[in-house]
């Protein structure tokens, strides 16, 4: 997780090429271009003795939540970020 953007979803998708497709590299991950919705953080201390966060999206939102174990982060509003 890295400090949030209040602007650009954080969360890195496939680019949606495979083998049977014309360009693009197969498995290339691409940073998502939506809008985000939430900022989730870590809700323990990370390895590093710190808390990530990042931006997300309704759509990586629902991908996050079903991979990660429940009560892995806490969600927030970007409008709470310092400066917005």
């Amino acid at each position: 997780m890295t400090p949030p953007d209040k602007n650009q979803c954080q969360a890195k998708k496939t680019a949606g090429y495979n083998f049977m497709t014309l360009g693009g590299r197969v498995g290339e991950m691409v940073r998502c271009t939506n809008k985000p919705i939430v900022i989730a953080t870590e809700a323990k201390l990370g390895t590093d003795d710190q808390f990530g966060s990042m931006s997300l999206c309704a759509e990586c939102l629902n991908a996050f939540i079903e991979q990660t174990p429940k009560g892995y982060a806490i969600f927030s509003d970007p409008k709470d970020l310092p400066g917005t």
